[in-house]
């Protein structure tokens, strides 16, 4: 069974929350001027916070685990932008990770590509969309 986790992009600061980040208690947070402390309450943590307001929503992207691993052990997160070598194909290109239909896909010239994590000979984490979206073709 997979391990449900998240990150997040936060909009505000353009930095990415670890899953650590987001499940640690709010007054943490609020130290490392990562959360605005005006929109939730110190009980909780800031995934929870980002379930529960909009405003929060706006500012925060969240992107969950895919369970799977790179060849270097790197968690594979929704967001990512990975470099595929397919088997299959015998091809090499640089791919985004996306959640749709219930299932992971990479998607490359906003087109989804069919073939499965699965058939990949290698797969390795090199960016997320947000920082090295230049990485993703856009033709």
């Amino acid at each position: 069974m997979r391990q449900i986790k998240f990150r997040a992009w936060n909009n505000y600061y353009k930095e990415m929350l670890s899953h650590d980040d987001l499940i640690e208690k709010i007054e943490e947070g609020v130290e490392k001027e990562t959360i605005p402390n005006h929109f939730v309450r110190y009980d909780t943590c800031l995934l929870s916070a980002i379930l529960e307001s909009e405003k929060l929503q706006e500012r925060y992207e969240l992107m969950q685990f895919t369970g799977l691993y790179d060849k270097n052990g790197t968690e594979i997160y929704e967001g990512d932008i990975v470099f595929v070598v397919y088997s299959i194909l015998d091809s090499k290109e640089y791919y985004g990770v996306k959640f749709d239909n219930g299932s992971f896909v990479f998607y490359n010239k906003e087109q989804y590509v069919n073939l499965k994590i699965e058939n990949c000979k290698d797969v390795e984490v090199i960016g997320n969309i947000f920082d090295n979206k230049e990485l993703l073709k856009t033709e």
